[in-house]
């Protein structure tokens, strides 16, 4: 854009310059075709008046038109590049004879610009060989200076082909006056694709910007609702080099920025922002960079390096607190019906070939709806649409959770690997599990490798392995809760749903291969009314479940549950899980309970007859593959009194079964 400026300046000034030349030679009105046509060949471009065209002679000479037009590039979307109501320029005579030019006052009334670039990148200003031959003329100029600079009402549209969205510039007002130091004061007001401008401040001159010189900047600017500020010097601002500029940037509230930002943003604020801007080896810093949102603050340092073909990111960064909750999506009132959580959307991974990065980053807590995480430590590296993030460590739920993530997006197909081991943490402390039990130190170990560009593909394909060893807890019974949780939580606890159950400990333990997640004898809880041995698969390809549980209670009713349950199945989708009893597994039982001599199906109920052993350790089995069987001799007896009990309110007994 840079370029862009500096080429529109000095066929500006070309246009002006010959203009001036060629008119106070001639009667203007007499030959105005004449003038014209010399435009015309120092740009490469047809140029018309249609309106007055004037020219006052004196030491300060001043040109006056109206209507002018100036012709696009043949392959230009329109006709005109530029469309100009009014101009006046009043100039030095006298400095023009040493090669200066001093411009006393210019005025532009209600032009209507159009930059634009085509497929092949040419953009429409550039004029051809006659303009590069008169730009290498007006290269002897040594100095330009204004003394006042006045335009209102611009409109001007930049186009790219290789761009969806043109950007629109209007400017109401904007006004540069030399002020006694010889510097610019700016005032602006304008509108940057329909978001509202403000500039108030003081730059250097046009002669220390065109002189490549010391370039001293001081302005405040308004973006909508965001205000900015800049401050200190450019030492060679044509080639954007020797920057050393104090930034800051402040908002009362992010949603003032939905505009700019083009969605919508949370409720949260104040935001600042402010840091040291500075530049070299073909890098620009950030140093002494401070961010404060609300309670969330970040510190530290960052740098790009512009050499290559895509930039290059480095960054060092400490937060004391990191508050994500504003981010994140309010809960639904009601759980949300999804059919399937794996989805075949092309995952959006070409912006990771976009730049490159080292980051390093250090947060003391990290507040999010799901579990509040302290002490996170992370080394973040992005190398060709290579990311990798390790290591990494973090404290969550009082336990502690390490590893490495690696995302390979330079292929074809994106490679995906997930290293994670957990020690120690509490499930009761996570926000999402502390209203379905206390307590519950988990140990977990992840293993997971999958390729593909969608979600559904990456898991499809898997291999791995998910290792879950879950401590003592309580399991809170949940009153009015339905899915897959509470019917996990009626089963271990089936007797009442308002008593708390102690969770001894639980185990699932699944190995995957090529998308199948397999637990052979792999799920193992116990409590102490009841345990639950199973196994079964997951089918990640198709979200499918094949699962079966064994539960096996104790004590006076534990031929019940032995007998009723003993085809008890988990099918369904991850998304729509359901729990239910094989009817062939009840019919069994009743048979057993026939065949045990009781006369009725009462007495096979409460173990009078035969059966296989069951696995009196089922989180043993489910971590080592071996089964506990029940030993013999400590049968318990069922006695006349139980049986009575028990008989008193048959649907509470086996309320939780077939809910």
């Amino acid at each position: 854009m840079r370029k862009v400026l500096l080429g529109l300046a000095g066929l500006f000034v070309v246009v002006i310059i010959g203009l001036f030349v060629f008119i106070s030679q001639i009667d203007v009105s007499e030959y105005k075709d004449q003038a014209l046509a010399q435009v015309e060949k120092a740009t490469g471009r047809k140029v018309s008046i249609e309106g007055e065209l004037d020219l006052s002679l004196s030491l300060n000479p001043a040109i006056v038109a109206e209507g002018i037009r100036f012709a696009n590039d043949d392959w230009g979307s329109k006709p005109d590049m530029a469309i100009i109501k009014r101009v006046e320029v009043q100039v030095g005579l006298l400095p023009l004879l040493s090669g200066d030019i001093e411009i006393n006052r210019f005025i532009l009334i209600e032009p209507d610009l159009l930059l634009e670039k085509n497929s092949t990148g040419k953009g429409n200003w550039e004029m051809g060989e006659a303009a590069a031959d008169n730009s290498d003329a007006s290269g002897d100029m040594t100095a330009i200076d204004i003394g006042t600079v006045l335009i209102r009402q611009l409109k001007l549209v930049y186009k790219d082909a290789a761009s969806e969205k043109p950007m629109e510039l209007s400017i109401d007002t904007l006004e540069l006056k030399t002020s006694d130091d010889k510097q610019l004061d700016i005032s602006l007001v304008a509108a940057l694709d329909k978001n509202e401008i403000e500039v108030d401040g003081k730059v250097g001159s046009l002669a220390m910007l065109f002189d490549n010189d010391e370039y001293p900047v001081n302005v405040k600017a308004k973006v909508g609702a965001l205000e900015t500020t800049l401050e200190g010097v450019v030492s060679e601002p044509l080639k954007g080099k020797g920057i050393n500029l104090a930034a800051s940037a402040t908002v009362s509230n992010l949603n003032k920025l939905n505009a700019l930002a083009g969605s919508e943003l949370p409720d949260i604020g104040p935001f600042a922002l402010s840091a040291r801007l500075s530049d070299g080896d073909n890098s620009y810093h950030m140093n002494d960079m401070k961010l404060t949102l609300s309670e969330t603050s970040v510190s530290g340092k960052l740098s790009a390096n512009v050499s290559g073909k895509v930039p290059s990111i480095k960054a060092s960064l400490h937060s004391p607190l990191l508050n994500l909750v504003p981010f994140q999506p309010e809960p639904p009132a009601e759980e949300e019906k999804v059919e399937r959580y794996l989805t075949d959307e092309v995952l959006p991974l070409d912006g990771l070939k976009a730049a490159n990065a080292n980051i390093q980053i250090k947060v003391d807590e990290i507040q999010t709806r799901q579990a509040q995480i302290n002490n996170f430590s992370a080394g973040i590296t992005l190398q060709g649409g290579n990311l990798s993030i390790k290591p990494m460590t973090l404290d969550i739920g009082g336990g502690k959770l390490s590893g490495n993530i690696k995302l390979d997006a330079s292929q074809k197909n994106a490679v995906v690997a997930v290293n994670l081991d957990g020690k120690k943490i509490q499930l009761g402390q996570l926000h999402t599990l502390k209203e379905t039990l206390n307590g519950g130190p988990t140990d977990l170990t992840i293993r997971f490798s999958g390729t593909g560009n969608t979600s559904q593909a990456i898991a499809g394909g898997a291999n791995g392995k998910l290792l879950v060893k879950v401590g003592n807890a309580e399991l809170k019974q949940a009153e009015k809760k339905s899915g897959f949780l509470a019917s996990l939580g009626e089963l271990l606890n089936p007797f009442s749903k308002k008593d708390n159950s102690a969770l001894e400990c639980a185990v699932l333990n699944f190995n995957i291969s090529n998308g199948i997640a397999t637990a052979n004898k792999g799920i193992g809880v116990e409590t102490k009314q009841i345990t639950v041995s199973g196994g079964g698969e997951i089918n990640l390809k198709n979200e499918k479940l094949a699962l079966g549980f064994e539960p096996n209670a104790t004590g006076a009713v534990a031929g019940t549950l032995t007998n009723l349950a003993s085809g008890m199945k988990a099918g369904g989708t991850l998304a729509d899980p359901k729990i239910k009893i094989n009817p062939a597994g009840v019919a069994m039982g009743a048979i057993k309970s026939v065949a045990g001599g009781a006369g009725s199906i009462v007495g096979g109920l409460f173990g009078k007859g035969g059966g296989n052993a069951k696995d009196t350790a089922p989180c043993n089995t489910a971590l080592t593959g071996k089964a506990t069987p029940t030993k013999t001799s400590a049968k318990k007896s069922t006695s006349k009194t139980d049986v009575k009990e028990a008989l008193k309110d048959p649907k509470k007994l086996l309320k939780g079964l077939f809910d």
